[in-house]
C-alpha cells in the first residue's frame, strides 16, 4: 500500500471540530466535535430540542456554523452548499400500505 494510501485509511472518514450553530439567541449546537472512521456505523441519541437534527444539517450542507469546521474526507466542507436533488420523469414507488383493503 502507498504511503498516501496509508495516510487517507488512517485519517478519519468525517470529522466535526468545534461547531457551533445558533438561530438568533438560542444557541443550538455549541463546539461539538466528533470523528467518523471509515466502516463505523454511528448513532446520534438525546432528548427532543438536542440538536441532533441541527448536527445533521450541518454535516450536509443545511445549514452553515458560526464557528468550526466540517470536514469529510480530509476536505473542508463547512461552507459547502447542499446537494441539489433532481426530479426524475417517473413518479417513483407506490406510497399505499401493502395492507390497505380492495
Amino acid at each position: 500500500m502507498s504511503l498516501a494510501r496509508q495516510e487517507a485509511a488512517a485519517r478519519p472518514l468525517l470529522e466535526v471540530r468545534g461547531v457551533s450553530v445558533r438561530f438568533g439567541a438560542l444557541l443550538a449546537l455549541h463546539r461539538v466535535s466528533l470523528e467518523i472512521g471509515r466502516g463505523e456505523i454511528v448513532a446520534i441519541i438525546g432528548p427532543n430540542g438536542a440538536g441532533k437534527t441541527t448536527l445533521l444539517n450541518v454535516i450536509s450542507g443545511f445549514y452553515h456554523p458560526y464557528e468550526g469546521r466540517i470536514v469529510f474526507e480530509g476536505r473542508d466542507r463547512t461552507r459547502l452548499a447542499p446537494p441539489t436533488w433532481r426530479r426524475s420523469a417517473s413518479p417513483g414507488p407506490s406510497r399505499t400500505s401493502p395492507c390497505s383493503r380492495a
